[in-house]
């Protein structure tokens, strides 16, 4: 059972009608990627917490959203990264709250935020897709995000930094982004894709990191505003 401050993974027996955890119910059809992401587009999906499809694994975590090392590093990530792919024409910024399903990983989520670059949607490498094909609803980002965007919290450690760092690769995304603030040294893995697995892009002199998908060197800084709360910086460089 999924509590405020974990998260659960459900395995859907073949002869189960549903698996409940707390007060969410879920269906025996959402053992297959194609039955999970029809679920998650019902208008039976829970919309509190964040609930994935990890290769056969539901992952329900209903955790709430610690504000000063998890929403407000979201938001400001997300200003930064958006300002500078709109005003190079680069691409599309997609935030949280965006499903993305990729086949070949066997992965349906929520990230904290996707870049899919101009060139990637023209050659067909990332869609949009329809729920219902001919709605013109465009619901789901399918294929090979260029980078995706995650921040830790205390219930997605090990979903963050292994299940989906594993899944994100073999889904064909070129870069992936893991920040975790919650400790007195906020780490920012900047992984980039190698032939095999993912390659550390190594700070600079300045902590910069080399982002490939950006064509820039980012660098993210913490720090305390004028009543002392945390605030956040995202600074992208030649």
């Amino acid at each position: 059972m999924a509590t405020a401050n974990t998260s659960a993974v459900l395995n859907i027996p073949d002869n189960s009608g549903v698996a409940e955890t707390g007060a969410i119910r879920i269906p025996a059809s959402a053992r297959s990627l194609d039955g999970f992401v029809a679920w998650a587009l019902s208008d039976e999906f829970p919309r509190q917490g964040r609930i994935s499809f990890l290769g056969g694994e539901i992952v329900v975590d209903m955790a709430a959203e610690e504000i000063q090392s998890h929403s407000k590093l979201k938001q400001r990530i997300g200003t930064a990264v958006d300002t500078f792919v709109t005003a190079g024409e680069l691409g599309e910024v997609l935030p949280d709250g965006t499903l993305f399903r990729n086949e070949e990983a066997d992965v349906s989520h929520e990230p904290d935020l996707m870049v899919c670059r101009f060139e990637s949607l023209e050659a067909g490498m990332i869609r949009y897709a329809e729920r219902n094909p001919g709605t013109g609803r465009e619901l789901i980002v399918e294929g090979s995000p260029d980078l995706v965007v995650e921040i830790v919290s205390n219930s997605s450690v090990r979903k963050d930094t292994r299940d989906l760092r594993h899944r994100y690769f073999a889904a064909g995304v070129r870069e992936y982004w893991i920040v975790d603030a919650r400790g007195m040294i906020m780490t920012f893995h900047l992984l980039v894709r190698g032939d095999v697995d993912w390659l550390e892009s190594i700070p600079d002199g300045e902590d910069f990191r080399r982002s490939a998908v950006l064509d820039r060197r980012v660098r993210i800084d913490r720090g305390t505003n004028r009543i002392g709360t945390v605030k956040y910086d995202v600074l992208i460089r030649e």
